[in-house]
């Protein structure tokens, strides 16, 4: 069994204190838009009496630390964060169930003059799902994502812990040119596929494979 190399000590501890840095960083921020008492952050965080509330800004320091992570990455497309967001009366989801929802637009600028504009969906469930709205492209085949192939993101309880699941599956263009149906594949066929490490890049952001 070959013997797998450790990440040193001082590494962890270096990664550890860029992580506080970000999420200090998002506490001192959202204390500031909501105009809250300083430290009030951290100390809803580690009472969790507000659940609701709590959730909310676990969410936000993840999301800070996540655009933080994505910067500093060299990716084959651009993600634009529109900072917009709607709310969605009960809508057939991707799961066939009906439930209202948020939606948040993003842009993604890619190869060929490409430019999607994505909706990330978190319903009332907890499940989230993320679809293409809207295609600006020459490229005829890309239009095929406004109209399926969506990205489900599933909320499951595994050994007494809630985990956000996603399947690694793909779809292909066959030999006359219309799409193939969803299989499952293994991470190198998506990296291949991408053109670029895309799991270590999910990696880095905190997915795990299993």
């Amino acid at each position: 069994m070959p013997i797998q190399k450790r990440k040193p000590l001082k590494a962890i501890r270096m990664t550890a204190m860029k992580d506080n840095a970000y999420i200090g960083n998002a506490e001192r921020i959202i204390e500031k838009e909501y105009k809250l008492p300083k430290g009030s952050v951290r100390h809803l965080l580690s009472n969790g009496r507000d659940a609701p509330l709590t959730w909310k800004l676990r969410k936000l320091l993840r999301d800070w630390r996540n655009s933080r992570i994505m910067s500093a990455m060299v990716l084959p497309f651009t993600i634009t964060n529109e900072n917009s967001s709607r709310e969605l009366p009960p809508s057939l989801t991707a799961f066939r169930t009906r439930e209202p929802g948020d939606a948040h637009l993003y842009s993604v600028a890619a190869a060929k003059g490409t430019l999607l504009f994505l909706s990330y969906v978190e319903w009332e469930s907890g499940n989230r799902e993320v679809r293409v709205e809207e295609v600006e492209s020459d490229v005829s085949n890309v239009h095929r994502l406004t109209h399926g192939l969506r990205l489900s993101i599933e909320r499951v309880l595994f050994d007494g812990r809630w985990y956000d699941c996603f399947a690694l599956r793909s779809a292909r263009l066959n030999s006359d040119d219309t799409w193939s149906n969803l299989y499952d594949v293994s991470p190198r066929a998506i990296d291949e596929a991408a053109g670029y490490p895309a799991m270590q890049a999910l990696a880095e952001l905190g997915v795990e494979h299993g």
